[in-house]
């Protein structure tokens, strides 16, 4: 093969894993963005899916599509790498969630506050993106994991993408046990005296730091094939 064509193949080859970058951080810039333009929302106790209501709230609606596409791109990127019937099942998950997000995109959420009276229909359709969305992600993690581990060309990547890996249960685990805790203590009542915000907030930068992990390996690794 000549040395054209090889560029061509290897530049094809990390074009998902720009994509994958790009998507995540205009994500997180879109998010920090929010804090200001919509900062009557006091972020220590209001979810970030809450950025989606009344003014301005396109933007967090589109972060949340962005954020779709940027994880369809990491499967792209992760699809020729990933070895067994283990890491297949991950890429599958990883798609599962991605169709959450872009969900929880396209339906606007209720306030946290809503009374069972006030929850709407497409804030019910945004907690299904939600739930296909969070949990799914750190399985989809690991098990993408264990399909890298059984390949030849991520050895030297392989350490950071575990312990990008193990962030996401972290972020995941921290934010069901802060949920737990603080609606217990108070009644099951969301409001100021539950601050989940931060922990919801640490979520989502754990999962959005799996991605730019494994999309910067991903090109290490297509640069040393090339």
């Amino acid at each position: 093969m000549s040395t054209t064509t090889t560029t061509i193949i290897s530049s094809a080859a990390r074009a998902p894993a720009r994509i994958s970058v790009a998507c995540s951080g205009l994500f997180l810039a879109v998010l920090a963005a929010l804090h200001l333009v919509k900062d009557e929302l006091d972020p220590s106790w209001r979810l970030i899916s809450e950025y989606e209501i009344g003014r301005n709230g396109w933007l967090m609606q589109s972060a949340f599509v962005i954020l779709a596409i940027g994880t369809v791109a990491t499967v792209l990127t992760l699809r020729g790498h990933v070895v067994g019937r283990t890491g297949k099942a991950g890429l599958v998950l990883l798609l599962v969630s991605a169709a959450g997000m872009a969900l929880a995109g396209l339906a606007v959420a209720d306030p946290l506050t809503a009374t069972p009276d006030e929850v709407t229909a497409h804030g019910n359709l945004h907690g299904l993106g939600a739930l296909l969305g969070i949990p799914t992600f750190p399985v989809a993690a690991t098990l993408i994991v264990r399909g890298l581990s059984r390949g030849e060309s991520w050895p030297g990547a392989f350490t950071a993408v575990r312990r990008a890996t193990l962030a996401t249960w972290f972020g995941l685990v921290q934010f069901l046990v802060a949920m737990a805790v603080l609606l217990t203590a108070n009644d099951g009542v969301f409001g100021p005296e539950t601050p989940l915000g931060w922990p919801n907030r640490l979520l989502m930068v754990t999962y959005v730091g799996w991605s730019l992990t494994v999309a910067f390996q991903a090109g290490r690794v297509a640069e040393r094939e090339a």
